[in-house]
């Protein structure tokens, strides 16, 4: 097992540790930037013999560290609704409401962000998929999988967040996520 592999365990182990436990769009995040990573993985081991091979790499790099970043607003999204969730109810205090709502939506958003982030992954894993050296093509589906895996994760978060506002778009967006990156799934599983 490869130090990499190792961390991955570690995470894993932290994860389960975790109390209050970690938000799972922040996991789903960090599962983007893992699913990009073996796109960059496999497209370097191609840069002989694939010509896009290079700006598959480069893109990979840019979902990896987007989905890095929208990783960690969200844990900051979820703690501020988990806190906002938690707090006592005070009978002559008034915008209680408001405040829940507004710490719900901000974390839809970041979730929004993580969700988009995933599509694109797929996407990109699917275009793998198609260029890669044939050997790494199971690969390279995985990690549209695990891509996929994670938009619908944090699109069924967004819906959790909205329960209260059915009619909120933001619903439907993270909906749209899921399509493409069901789409695209489909593209890199005919590759093999």
């Amino acid at each position: 097992m490869s130090d990499d592999t190792h961390d991955l365990a570690a995470i894993g182990a932290r994860l389960a540790r975790a109390q209050p436990p970690e938000g799972s769009g922040a996991v789903a995040a960090g599962t983007v930037s893992v699913a990009a990573g073996l796109c960059e993985s496999i497209a370097r081991a191609g840069l002989d013999t694939w010509e896009q091979a290079r700006g598959v790499a480069v893109q990979a790099v840019v979902l990896r560290e987007r989905a890095d970043r929208a990783g960690a607003a969200n844990e900051r999204a979820y703690a501020s609704a988990r806190a906002a969730l938690s707090a006592p109810v005070q009978p002559d205090v008034t915008g209680r409401d408001a405040t829940l709502r507004a710490a719900l939506v901000a974390a839809a958003d970041t979730l929004l962000t993580v969700a988009a982030l995933a599509a694109d992954c797929t996407a990109l894993a699917a275009e793998t998929a198609v260029g890669c050296d044939p050997a790494l093509r199971p690969d390279a589906v995985a990690a549209a999988e695990l891509a996929a895996g994670a938009t619908r994760a944090v699109a069924l978060l967004v819906d959790v967040n909205l329960v209260l506002l059915p009619d909120d778009e933001r619903r439907q967006r993270g909906r749209e996520s899921v399509a493409a990156a069901d789409a695209a799934c489909s593209r890199a599983r005919d590759c093999l």
